[in-house]
């Protein structure tokens, strides 16, 4: 898990929510995100990765728009892990209405929402962050898997990789709604928060170990490189599935190419989603 975990967590807190609402629905709605790459992992075991898999369902010419998505989500993903290994962070927008509900559901909501006419659009806003962050994997879990034995139970690795993607998960994100707990009660980490991104109150909170606390935050700007390596890797075979000129196509060229757009997407989304400075900073 990288740092853009710890900002999925913060969001929450950034939306009006205490602790305990974040602690609340984050692991709800894990339990139920976390499911679906666990799921497609299984397809690893016929040999076929994802977006190859993906032509069963759409054909060959629909599969050429799975293919297009799948490239855009793992760059895209390139760019945030880097993002956030660089300390930045990317706050959300947009609100969502709610749709229509069930009766649970809403009581939830409203116990969990902050006050306010919108309370209920940030609370679904929050679930839906929470749901995306997981659920992304679905489009590359099959990938690392190919090369298990073909009589491998497919509830181990349903299993294996629910563990894997949830126990983390809930962790970090929870302690990213920690983080942020400290921003709101604490003038000092607010100062460094909107100063440096998530990476003040990280800081803040690794302070009290001295130098192993420096080690954890060198490792944590660094949490982006193996993170971006799966997506790298998936990037390229999801590439290659235009076609057979781009089987013939060594792979590191993509991996290149896939760098370079993600390299390029994240100096874009950094610069432009930085606040403006006032005339007196």
């Amino acid at each position: 898990m990288a740092v853009a975990t710890l900002s999925t967590g913060m969001v929450g807190g950034s939306m009006g929510f205490s602790l305990w609402d974040c602690f609340a629905i984050i692991p709800v709605v894990n339990i139920a995100s976390c499911l679906l790459p666990p799921w497609t992992a299984s397809f690893g075991l016929t040999g076929l990765r994802m977006t190859t898999f993906s032509r069963y369902s759409f054909g060959d010419w629909g599969n050429l728009l799975v293919v297009i998505f799948s490239m855009v989500s793992t760059t895209g993903w390139n760019a945030i892990n880097s993002i956030s290994g660089a300390m930045d962070y990317l706050r959300p927008r947009y609100l969502m209405d709610p749709p229509p509900r069930c009766l649970p559901l809403d009581l939830a909501i409203r116990r969990l929402s902050p006050t306010g006419p919108n309370g209920a659009a940030a609370a679904l806003s929050f679930m839906a962050v929470v749901f995306s962050f997981a659920v992304s994997w679905i489009n590359c879990a099959a990938d690392y898997n190919v090369k298990m034995p073909a009589n491998t139970p497919r509830y181990k690795i349903f299993w294996a990789t629910y563990a894997g993607i949830f126990v983390p998960t809930v962790l970090v994100q929870t302690l990213g709604a920690a983080l942020y707990s400290g921003v709101q009660a604490n003038a000092a980490w607010k100062h460094v928060y909107l100063a440096y991104g998530v990476g003040g109150p990280l800081k803040m909170a690794l302070e009290p170990a001295g130098g192993f606390g420096n080690s954890l935050m060198v490792l944590a700007a660094l949490s982006s490189i193996p993170n971006n390596i799966p997506n790298n890797y998936s990037f390229a075979m999801h590439a290659q599935n235009f076609g057979p000129w781009a089987l013939r196509t060594p792979r590191v060229i993509l991996v290149t190419f896939g760098f370079v757009a993600a390299v390029m997407v994240g100096c874009c989304a950094a610069r432009f989603s930085r606040k403006p400075r006032s005339k007196h900073s």
